[in-house]
């Protein structure tokens, strides 16, 4: 197994030569700015480099390889196995039926993948669901990782890579094939909670608009006392706890947007009714130890590894000049033969401590995938 790491900015161009590829041994992963005018020429490059290889990507609210935070350019990962091979398809997820093709084109792959990765449109896009769908359509047992494409704070226009071009309202699955292959796992955020659990007694997919019965806008406004001026924005500091009913994990759930006409939040994820809520906080070094937790739990062992990260804009935005911290800490868990990229999401995907993969918020979540001699 072997990893190689391009960069890619205006400014300097490719920071190597391409390196060699193996067909279906190898798959490369580009991840950048969502301004298309600024990286489709580097792209272009990218795809007749690497014409007959798996390639996946997408834009992102930040990208990194090992310790080093790219903004502006791309972070491109080239990882060749020894035995394992490698498949993928993209779906469109304009009507969010489609989820159900994705699922089904991938049925008999992924009941013979060992691992699985969903690159997914940021915006144009239930993550919740396909998520859902894709993890009933694997073998029990197949870890899934991946997340949502961002585009900084704005959540306007994202891309994935479809066929090598960038475009928007696509799902991505990469499936990895093979007996030696090792995958390993780490999903954590760092965050604590507080205050009393309310219950969701009215909500609709991701708008919350009672809890108790109660208007949500209101009580949550009561919890963050001089802090609920700076809504939406401070929202970021206080997340929910989501507990839905059919699941025994709780999850993060992120504050996008208020609505003081009817009293309701947006969240960047379901809140189903009956689930069991409660805010959440942390500080700046809660949220590090929390990227360091996740490389303790991922790493793979001894030998040559990738590790795949991703994690979510609102912690980057909540780190802020802190955001390479993050990175750092879970980096300095892994081996030292271990290659970390990733990207910072609109949606992290990963599994629970119960096994069963979801759709996170501000949490960092690493894959790592290594073959055995």
């Amino acid at each position: 197994m072997r990893n190689d790491v391009l960069r890619w900015s205006i400014d300097s161009g490719w920071s190597a030569p391409f390196p060699a590829a193996e067909g279906d041994r190898t798959v490369v992963l580009a991840f950048g700015s969502s301004e298309l005018t600024t990286v489709s020429p580097a792209l272009e490059q990218l795809v007749e480099a690497y014409p007959d290889v798996i390639m996946a990507g997408a834009s992102t609210s930040g990208a990194f390889a090992d310790t080093e935070l790219s903004i502006d350019g791309l972070i491109v990962s080239i990882t060749t196995f020894d035995s394992t091979r490698v498949r993928s398809r993209s779906i469109p997820l304009v009507q969010i039926d489609d989820t159900i093709d994705l699922a089904e084109a991938f049925g008999d792959l992924g009941r013979s993948a060992r691992a699985v990765m969903v690159i997914a449109d940021g915006k144009a896009v239930n993550g919740d669901l396909v998520v859902e769908r894709l993890f009933g359509a694997l073998a029990p047992g197949v870890p899934m990782f991946g997340g949502l494409a961002g585009d900084g704070a704005r959540f306007v226009d994202t891309w994935t890579l479809v066929d090598g071009k960038p475009q928007s309202g696509y799902g991505t699955i990469v499936t990895f094939h093979g007996d030696r292959l090792e995958a390993g796992w780490g999903v954590s955020g760092g965050w604590h909670i507080f205050g009393p659990r309310r219950t969701v007694t009215r909500s609709e997919g991701c708008v919350l608009y009672e809890l108790d019965g109660q208007p949500a806008l209101e009580l949550y406004r009561r919890y963050l006392g001089d802090r609920a001026d700076g809504l939406p924005g401070t929202a970021l500091l206080f997340p929910l706890s989501v507990a839905a009913p059919d699941r025994t994990v709780p999850v993060v759930r992120t504050v996008l947007s208020i609505d003081e006409a009817t009293q309701s939040m947006t969240f960047a994820g379901q809140v189903p009714i009956g689930s069991v809520t409660q805010l959440m906080r942390a500080n700046l070094d809660n949220l590090i130890d929390g990227a360091a937790n996740a490389g303790t739990a991922a790493e793979a062992g001894a030998g040559t590894a990738l590790a795949f990260g991703v994690s979510c804009v609102g912690r980057q935005i909540v780190l802020g000049e802190r955001t390479e911290e993050e990175v750092e800490a879970a980096y300095d868990e892994l081996s030292p033969d271990t290659t970390f990229v990733g990207f910072y999401s609109h949606g992290e995907i990963g599994p629970n401590s119960d096994g069963r993969t979801q759709l996170h918020n501000q949490t960092m979540t690493i894959m790592t995938l290594r073959e055995m001699p």
